[in-house]
Parts: C-alpha cells; structure tokens; sequence
C-alpha cells in the first residue's frame, strides 16, 4: 500500500506538481478524514498547502485504498500552530477531544473524556489568556473550561462535579499529548487531594469535536465514578492526614475557573 506524508494546514487544499497548480482543487474533509483524488498518480510529487480555521499545522500520513481509489487518513499530529497571537495559539492548542488518564496511587487509574470545543475570544482571564470551553463524556454540555495562563506558565482544566472537582494543571501540549498533574477538590470542604499524575492525548481533530456523542446523559453516573475516586483517594491519605500544601498560583487558577463554572454570575 502507497503512503504518503503532507503537512495539512485548511479544508480546502490545492496541490503542486513540479512548480505548476493544478486548474482544479482537491478537497479534505476532515469529518471523514478521506483525502478524495483521481488516483494514486495524482498526488506523487506533490505539496498540499492548506489553512485550518482553527490555525493548526497538522503532519498526516495518508494511504492510497485501492477499493475505495482515494486517500485515506491514517494518522496526524498537530506540528505547530500558525497565528501570531500566542493568545489564539495556546487557546488552540486545547481544542479538540481530549482523553486524560490519571492515577490515584499505584494501583487506581482512570480516565476521562473532554470535547474541547469553543474558544471564547471575548473573555480572557486575569493572565491575558482566553478561555475555553467544551462538554464531558456524560453528555454535559458547555460544563469543562480550560484556559492557558502565560505569566505562571500553565495550562489547566476545570472539570465541575456535585461531589469532587476535577482539576488538570499542565505546562505543555506536545503536538497531540501532554503530561502533569490532577488534583481532587472536594466540593463541600473545599479540601484538595495529594497531587497525582495524569497524562492526555488528543483523539480527533478539532473539527471533529461535535461528532463524538457522550457516553450517558445520566448525572447519577458521574456522581456515582465522583464518589469511588473521592473515596480512593482518602483511603490512600487516612482520615487525620494533614492538609496538603498546593502552590499558591495553581489554587488561584483553580478558584478562577471554578467561579466561571460553578459560580457564574
């Protein structure tokens, strides 16, 4: 089977061959992820040129299917981004379907689903970065926000729940990854867990957010996972633990968002 590596940057793509334009445009939809074409030949020695509307520089490997006779796509990261305000750039980087992993000792570990989906250009938090918005896997609309906050260097995600807030804090997005640190908040003492690791990939493009459905519409059942990881958790510390001692400028970022969704005005 042919394959082939591009650089993707829009829907609408237009290819070169040998320095000339071709008269008529091939097009990527990136809901299905088919690079459509006339045949194998069409794409040897060509570039793909192209501007996504979200600004993300994506390197894709294509395959030829010749059942099909087009170009499948069969895998991508994102490989920078192109926007001159960093801004716009990081809150991009938190577009798209997320899949965090994270682990409560040794021996606990779970995972939760995040459709990051809307940048919100007209607001920004008190660092100067913009906020973005997105829907869990329960099928709860608009409840997660994230943001990037360049003066302390992190990115961080809120996720609201009735018995446990979840909170994400990351210094980086490599591509379609990124690596750092949960917190457990419980909702009625406010006290905060020990910090755990946690690692997230990106599963599909930003484009594609809104095709993926939650898995239940059901709160009892986030509740119900809410209520198995609040309970690991203090099972790990004991009921006298003290207090754990979080960093000043991570609480603050979580206050921040947590009076965005918990307690908007």
């Amino acid at each position: 089977m042919m394959k082939k590596v591009f650089t993707l940057m829009a829907a609408l793509i237009v290819l070169a061959f040998a320095g000339t334009v071709s008269a008529a445009p091939v097009y990527l939809d990136i809901a299905t992820a088919t690079f459509t074409a006339t045949g194998p030949q069409t794409l040897n020695g060509a570039n793909v040129d192209a501007l996504t509307a979200d600004g993300a520089i994506y390197n894709c490997t294509f395959e030829w299917n010749p059942n099909t006779y087009n170009w499948v796509l069969t895998s991508y990261y994102v490989s920078g981004y192109k926007n001159d305000d960093p801004k716009v750039t990081n809150a991009n980087k938190l577009l798209g379907i997320w899949n965090f992993v994270y682990h409560i000792g040794s021996s606990y570990t779970n995972d939760q689903t995040y459709k990051m989906h809307t940048v919100d250009t007209g607001d920004t938090n008190d660092e100067g970065g913009y906020y973005v918005w997105g829907d869990d896997e329960y099928g709860n609309k608009n409840s997660i926000l994230a943001s990037y906050y360049p003066t302390s260097g992190y990115f961080a995600l809120l996720d609201p729940g009735s018995i446990i807030h979840r909170f994400f804090i990351f210094p980086t997005i490599t591509g379609n990854t990124t690596k750092g640190d949960y917190y457990q908040i419980t909702v009625s003492t406010g006290e905060w867990s020990n910090k755990y690791s946690f690692e997230g990939t990106k599963t599909a493009l930003p484009s594609q957010a809104d095709r993926v459905g939650g898995l239940s519409s059901d709160p009892s059942i986030k509740t119900f996972i809410e209520k198995i990881e609040r309970e690991r958790a203090q099972s790990l510390v004991g009921p006298n633990a003290p207090a754990f001692a979080v960093d000043p400028d991570v609480q603050q970022i979580y206050e921040i968002l947590k009076e965005k969704t918990v307690n908007p005005e």
